[in-house]
């Protein structure tokens, strides 16, 4: 499926298997107006790989209207990029599933432009990869974010994934793919929650934390951090205005497993149920009086 400017002459049709539907944007913008809940899905019928792309010169917005989400549920890829945003009263929710029908393909989800939410949720689920390109960014104003890939996260720039208020923002993140620029990609100007769940293997890395985050792995025997002798597992620097929490994993090899600098200042560090092994110096290290408790 293909949604285009309806300049082009597009509107909501129907085609053979063996080839493209293009689907107007003023088709799905009059409808998220209405408050309708809009669904697109595709199938493994013909030739076609079953994505869905809206293109670049394409604009879905809402401006008016109740609440609506909009919903895309691909055969294979998801692709961004053409802006989707709410300016009006109502929220608008955008929900991607790739490979909703489970074909067992390395499906995609890339966000190459603007996806601006009134308070909206933005769930995405996909089982191979989530990219975040240059000119993609995700902004709840203040709905939660949920980015669920079997694959890696990545996102080309940091604070590409905003929310404020009480919106939560949750991502996972796989083996192959750096704790950091998950971190990096969080900015949350809110109360709300900030959390990197970790897959399954070893993370051959280590992470700077500069803001409140839960990072938490699937078990102490199954998340491994491995940061190399003369790297901290996590380091924390900076002020901090909310809790740190590391969980459910283990560190093994590093500097320290945990280091909190002494020109840091947070509010809270919980470490729950997680290991430290084979650390040269500390397995937590809490420098000056840098935590609160």
């Amino acid at each position: 499926v293909f949604f285009s400017p309806d300049d082009d002459g597009a509107d909501a049709v129907t085609s053979t298997p063996d080839s493209w539907v293009w689907i107007g944007d003023n088709s799905i913008n009059t409808a998220l107006d209405n408050g309708v809940d809009v669904t697109f899905e595709t199938n493994a019928e013909g030739t076609r790989d079953g994505d869905i792309v809206v293109r670049s010169d394409a604009d879905i917005v809402k401006s008016s209207g109740a609440d609506s989400t909009l919903t895309f549920r691909a055969h294979d890829d998801i692709e961004i990029n053409g802006s989707i945003s709410s300016s009006g009263s109502g929220k608008l929710s955008v929900v991607l599933t790739a490979d909703f029908d489970g074909s067992g393909g390395d499906s995609n989800i890339t966000i190459n432009a603007a996806i601006n939410l009134n308070g909206g949720e933005f769930d995405a689920t996909a089982p191979n990869d989530f990219t975040i390109a240059s000119a993609g960014v995700i902004n709840a104003n203040g709905g939660d974010v949920t980015i669920d890939q079997d694959g890696t996260f990545s996102s080309a720039d940091a604070n590409s994934i905003s929310t404020h208020t009480s919106g939560d923002i949750e991502i996972n993140q796989n083996v192959g793919g750096s704790i950091q620029n998950a971190l990096d990609a969080i900015n949350n100007g809110g109360s709300g929650e900030s959390k990197i769940n970790l897959g399954n293997g070893i993370f051959a890395q280590s992470t700077n934390i500069n803001k409140a985050v839960t990072i938490e792995g699937e078990g102490r025997n199954s998340t491994t951090i491995t940061p190399g002798a003369s790297s901290n597992g996590f380091t924390i620097d900076g002020t901090i205005d909310g809790t740190v929490e590391i969980a459910k994993l283990t560190v093994d090899g590093g500097s320290a497993g945990v280091r909190v600098n002494d020109t840091a200042d947070v509010n809270e560090l919980i470490v729950d149920k997680a290991v430290f092994k084979n650390n040269g110096l500390h397995g937590v290290a809490v420098f000056g009086d840098s935590v609160g408790s």
